[in-house]
């Protein structure tokens, strides 16, 4: 790691630690908007541990390797808990003022999670207004971690000698690097965020920056791995090499390149997409059911378009099913669109990297128990 303090407009280092892989950016702020300085990302073994020690000590030792390949600046961090670690419940509350609020999402989060209200970190976001029959509630979507999943978590980041000034929320992340250049609205059109991941898929709708709808899908790359294994007589990690080339190559290609044809590669995508057709099918329904719900709850317009993001947004194949099953506009989002990247070589992948540089781009810190409303 460089050594060195922090530049007064350097932000801190986002790390986002995944399923499948540990993303590491830092950004620096340029007046107008940012820069990527430095960038860092690596698979994480398949023999890693669940939890534990041992899990702790193998994340320690990968992230001190990364801070070393690129010129990372200072020792402060933003990071976020794996998704694994947290419990996501949504919740109608009656009108009531933000401190009585905090209090009452506390007791009823212990009751739905059955867990006494000390030994979990609670945040919420408050989604708006919602009828519910006669009466008006309000829509908080609960995201809640147990404290000593969060103490190991900080261990992990001390332990590689890094000083973390928050633990964000993916969700807030997202909406942080993808919506910040967006004018505030009354009449504003909500944003769909797909970020498909390696175990799962998070469905975000936003409006104005603020969180009004997130669901959880478990469907992901494992899943296109499987069926891919599967339907090809392959090993699991040779149906993800397949599928990992194909992505580069129509990555390198661009979009003017038709889908099939008569080539071997081609085939070889036509087997791809035929295989993973089932799970992202699936995908699609449950996507288009989020939107009908967001609609009916909230009163508004169906969203027509939405944005695919994560380390899955570049499977070739998806955005053809998810456009013609969830009846919704998909474009693969550029996360970095605003920022500058002359310093850095992100291989051209950049939807992968929103979460890391939602992170990056904050730096207040955090608090046990908050509202993002």
């Amino acid at each position: 790691m460089t050594a060195g303090l922090l530049g007064k407009n350097s932000c801190p280092i986002g790390i986002d630690i995944g399923a499948h892989s540990i993303k590491m950016l830092q950004l620096e702020s340029n007046g107008a908007g940012f820069r990527a300085i430095a960038a860092a990302c690596k698979d994480l073994p398949d023999d890693l541990p669940d939890n534990g020690e041992h899990r702790i000590e193998a994340l320690a030792d990968i992230i001190q390797q990364m801070l070393t390949t690129a010129p990372f600046s200072g020792r402060k961090v933003v990071s976020c808990l794996p998704e694994s670690a947290i419990h996501y419940k949504n919740l109608r509350m009656p009108s009531m003022p933000p401190d009585e609020l905090e209090r009452a999402v506390m007791w009823e989060a212990s009751d739905r999670l059955n867990m006494k209200t000390d030994t979990f970190h609670l945040q919420f976001y408050n989604a708006g207004e919602v009828m519910q029959g006669d009466e008006t509630r309000q829509e908080l979507i609960l995201m809640a971690a147990p404290i000593e999943v969060v103490n190991d978590h900080i261990r992990l980041l001390q332990k590689c000698n890094l000083r973390p000034v928050a633990i964000d929320a993916a969700p807030s992340a997202h909406a942080r690097c993808l919506t910040a250049d967006q004018p505030v609205s009354p009449d504003a059109a909500a944003s769909v965020i797909l970020d498909v991941g390696y175990q799962a898929t998070k469905v975000m709708i936003l409006r104005n920056g603020r969180l009004s709808f997130f669901k959880m899908i478990d469907i992901g790359g494992r899943d296109f791995d499987r069926t891919v294994a599967q339907h090809l007589n392959l090993s699991l990690n040779d149906a993800a090499d397949v599928r990992r080339r194909l992505q580069t190559q129509s990555s390198e290609d661009g979009d003017s390149q038709p889908l099939f044809g008569s080539t071997r590669r081609e085939n070889v995508e036509r087997a791809v997409y035929e295989a993973i057709r089932s799970a992202a099918d699936e995908m699609a329904r449950e996507v288009g059911l989020c939107l009908r719900y967001y609609s009916v709850t909230f009163r508004g317009k169906r969203p027509e378009s939405a944005w695919l993001v994560g380390g899955e947004a570049h499977e070739p194949q998806l955005v053809k099913i998810l456009k013609e099953k969830a009846s919704i506009n998909i474009q693969t989002a550029n996360p970095l669109r605003n920022v500058e990247l002359d310093r850095v070589d992100l291989n051209d992948v950049c939807g992968q990297w929103s979460v890391a540089a939602g992170l990056s781009m904050r730096s207040e810190p955090a608090k046990a128990v908050r509202s993002a409303a």
